[in-house]
């Protein structure tokens, strides 16, 4: 399955006086070398790798997100996690919300969850909430238990992956 985003598993050679290349370097190289052309690393993903490297004998999982002219690390990870591999799919229709839990290596549906758009109490179409939205009352609509993320934090508990 083709996606946005992926997984790597690296084992990488330990710095030493000879190569004293930084950790993050390190990672960024090794995936050109996987082809994974002009990746970059943010500040956030940066400060997680010390002391991780080294505790792991720099055995690590890089996720991956593709960007419009490369890739940037958005996650790393100890070990070999790249079978680990998930995302959330949500269709936010005007009337019924539906999640899916997808392994994202294989395109398989973990998991659904199915919940009403709690936004419906305020029309039932998408005009009608508008019109609601410009009277000034508007500010309800996005009150944290209405909508996707009501739903999450109700079904929270419903969904897991062994």
């Amino acid at each position: 399955m083709e996606c946005f985003s992926e997984k790597i598993h690296l084992v990488l050679t330990p710095p030493t006086e000879d190569d004293a290349v930084s950790d993050h370097q390190r990672i960024l190289d090794a995936l050109e070398g996987l082809g994974y052309e002009r990746a970059r690393m943010p500040l956030k993903v940066i400060r997680k790798l010390y002391p991780m490297c080294r505790q792991n004998g720099f055995d690590i999982t890089a996720t991956i997100v593709r960007e419009r002219d490369g890739w940037v690390v958005t996650a790393v990870e100890s070990g070999d996690t790249a079978a680990k591999h998930y995302g959330l799919c949500v269709d936010y229709g005007s009337t019924t919300i539906v999640m899916q839990l997808v392994d994202l290596n294989s395109g398989e549906v973990l998991d659904q969850v199915r919940a009403m758009n709690g936004q419906i109490q305020y029309g039932s179409d998408i005009l009608t909430r508008i019109i609601y939205t410009l009277e000034g009352e508007g500010h309800v609509l996005v009150d944290r238990h209405v909508g996707v993320q009501g739903v999450v934090l109700e079904h929270h508990g419903d969904v897991a992956v062994s």
